[in-house]
């Protein structure tokens, strides 16, 4: 699959689980979610705007609550890298 039709599928699975996709002039973060809605860097490339919006996708279906600066805080961003990778190797290879 091209890394539009990635954009694309992953866009079409933040809009069904009620998520808007913003993209914001972040300075200290590439992607966040706050509320019902996911910012994504403005000037990131397209490869880099995928692996953000599946990471960011991965932190809503496996963790709830605010994580910055708890104590698993770090376990957690482990766990997104590592689902945002499997889900873009399985789009990458459709």
């Amino acid at each position: 699959m091209d890394k539009g039709l990635i954009f694309k599928t992953l866009l079409d699975v933040a809009h069904s689980k009620g998520y808007r996709v913003s993209f914001v002039p972040f300075q200290a973060y590439n992607g966040r979610v706050q509320g019902d809605r996911i910012g994504i860097r403005i000037d990131l490339s397209i490869e880099d705007i995928n692996y953000v919006l599946a990471h960011e996708l991965a932190h809503i279906h496996l963790h709830t609550g605010n994580l910055l600066g708890s104590d698993i805080e770090k376990e957690c961003e482990i766990q997104a890298d590592k689902a945002a990778n499997m889900v873009l190797d399985v789009l990458q290879s459709v």
